[in-house]
């Protein structure tokens, strides 16, 4: 009898085991596509405020607020992975690390650690 309920609890154990698998990545390309508002943005990175805009065919488009004026800016944008490059005009940026990103939230890490937090606006 006990090792009836020896054999029962293993193969619990292993039916558990077969459908427990480390979280999948994100679809980075699917999630990033849209509006997203900087809520936070360390010193020497984005202001708050600023929107940007990415589209699926990998432009976007930042309005960013300096006083009563506004300023837009379009370029392009490649992912790899969880690695995010943009260039505006002719000048690329520095390599950004998507840390975490949902269908309502972003956050963002430069290649110095600085932390940008963005929510998805549309």
């Amino acid at each position: 009898m006990n090792v009836l309920k020896y054999m029962s609890v293993v193969a619990v154990v292993c039916l558990i085991g077969l459908t427990a698998r480390p979280e999948d990545k994100p679809d980075y390309a699917k999630f990033i596509v849209g509006k997203w508002k900087v809520i936070k943005a360390a010193p020497d990175t984005v202001p708050e405020g600023t929107i940007i805009e990415f589209t699926k065919d990998g432009k976007l488009k930042a309005s960013v607020k300096k006083g009563k004026n506004t300023e837009t800016f379009e370029g392009t944008y490649t992912l790899d992975g969880d690695k995010l490059k943009t260039k505006v005009g002719d000048k690329e940026r520095e390599t950004i690390t998507i840390v975490k990103i949902s269908e309502t939230e972003m956050s963002t890490k430069d290649e110095d650690g600085k932390e940008v937090v963005l929510k998805r606006t549309k």
